[in-house]
């Protein structure tokens, strides 16, 4: 299965937890995976790796953080696509009930709060299907 790789260096470690900072090089200009990671956006991303072994790590050590493809865009999906879909139905349904254009955008950001206040909800859950792998450089 193809893999997306960053290189980053690790700026905290706790039990099993490491994060890790990744900075955007002139690699991610070239990879046609730059529009699912979001690395092209800015210049440094700081990614939260759990892991069993958080112990080994140290705090400035260089390491590889990946995650599947198939990871990343089911991640694109609930992240954008989603709230998009929750945009764009809840605006189509409050024009249909004949509320004004203002209140319907206003439901409409509304929708899309409501979206992401469930996504939040359900982070715990989430995040066992979607996670990044940390191996050392």
């Amino acid at each position: 299965m193809k893999k997306i790789s960053h290189t980053g260096e690790v700026r905290k470690v706790e039990a099993d937890m490491v994060w890790v900072a990744i900075v955007a090089s002139g690699a991610c200009h070239t990879c046609r995976a730059r529009e699912f990671c979001g690395m092209s956006e800015s210049s440094e991303k700081l990614i939260e790796v759990r892991t069993s072994d958080a112990g080994t790590y140290t705090p400035g050590e260089r390491v590889v953080v990946s995650e599947e493809q198939a990871m990343a865009l089911r991640a694109v999906l609930i992240a954008y696509v989603g709230a998009f879909a929750v945009l764009l139905l809840v605006l189509i349904g409050a024009l249909a009930c004949g509320l004004s254009e203002g209140l319907a955008a206003l439901a409409s950001l509304l929708g899309v709060g409501g979206y992401y206040g469930v996504v939040y909800l359900l982070r715990h859950r989430i995040e066992r299907k979607i996670y990044f792998a940390i191996r050392k450089e």
